[in-house]
């Protein structure tokens, strides 16, 4: 069995392109992160509407698609490194490339890993915990829903009522 590849790109790929696009990938999902934090505080101090929530379930599900990718491309890059030392070792024209290939690449320091963002846990329930300094973060209760105007005004006359009976039962003491 004959496997005709490029060593030379496989190297690139996994030294340099994909990184790169891991990089990328974790700026944009760690900005997202940062934006979902915000905006599912100000959802609970608006009550969590629907809107709101469905938004936050699709950002939330979009997010652990672009975390995934980062993990994903970082054993990628892993993979094809490892698959092009194999057939360096393995096949006597991909060590003829290899001893072609360019010095720089050659010598080019293994890719680390790129940060996986953290994981995001139901942005869309009631409420908003966002991370913090040592406390292990800050709890935003949902707003309950407003009473209605009738709720308010039977509210207001028993308050009334019972302010009412305590000033009688004081004048009567004393």
């Amino acid at each position: 069995m004959v496997i005709n590849t490029n060593i030379e790109r496989m190297y690139n790929a996994g030294k340099n392109d994909i990184p790169h696009a891991a990089s990328r990938l974790s700026d944009i999902s760690g900005r997202l992160y940062e934006h979902l934090q915000v905006f599912n505080t100000q959802s609970a101090l608006a009550g969590d509407p629907p809107l709101m929530t469905s938004m936050l379930r699709v950002g939330g599900d979009l997010y652990d698609v672009l975390r995934g990718g980062v993990e994903s491309l970082n054993n990628c890059a892993d993979a094809v490194i490892r698959t092009a030392d194999d057939f360096v070792q393995t096949d006597e024209d991909a060590r003829d490339d290899y001893r072609t290939m360019d010095q720089k690449l050659k010598d080019a320091p293994l890719p680390e890993d790129e940060t996986v963002p953290p994981v995001l846990v139901d942005p869309e329930a009631p409420g908003a915990t966002t991370p913090g300094p040592g406390d292990g973060g800050d709890t935003t209760e949902s707003t309950p829903e407003p009473e209605t105007p009738e709720e308010d005004s039977e509210r207001r006359e028993q308050q009334e009522d019972s302010s009412e009976a305590s000033h009688e039962r004081e004048k009567r003491r004393g």
